[in-house]
């Protein structure tokens, strides 16, 4: 379906607006996971710098052991393997065109050969 955009035009509108809906619906889960690791690596920045070397010991020693937790910042993982962010959207988008443009080269290499 894809590689027929040129002989099918409903198809590849229909084609297409699934493929928007995907993207959409993928990057309405990375748009909240993205803002997560951003306040996790806020929470760290806002922590370091609120001067905790002038607070008494017993609150230095929360704010370190804070600090500390913060350090590793919060990722949400798809099946363990891939961290759901911008990032990743980004990459698959990149990698679904590739294939639609692989596949449509592919297409047009066999048409060729078939009308020789």
């Amino acid at each position: 379906m894809v590689i027929l955009f040129d002989s099918n035009i409903f198809g590849a509108a229909r084609m297409l607006v699934a493929y928007s809906c995907a993207m959409i619906a993928f990057m309405c889960i990375c748009v909240p996971n993205q803002l997560m690791s951003n306040a996790s690596n806020d929470f760290f920045t806002q922590g370091y710098c609120t001067n905790w070397y002038n607070y008494r010991p017993s609150t230095r020693i929360n704010l370190i052991l804070i600090m500390t937790r913060g350090i590793k910042t919060l990722e949400t993982r798809a099946g363990q393997i891939i961290d759901i962010n911008f990032e990743s959207f980004s990459e698959v988008m990149k990698r679904s065109i590739s294939f639609i443009t692989a596949f449509r080269s592919l297409y047009a290499a066999y048409q060729d050969e078939q009308c020789v």
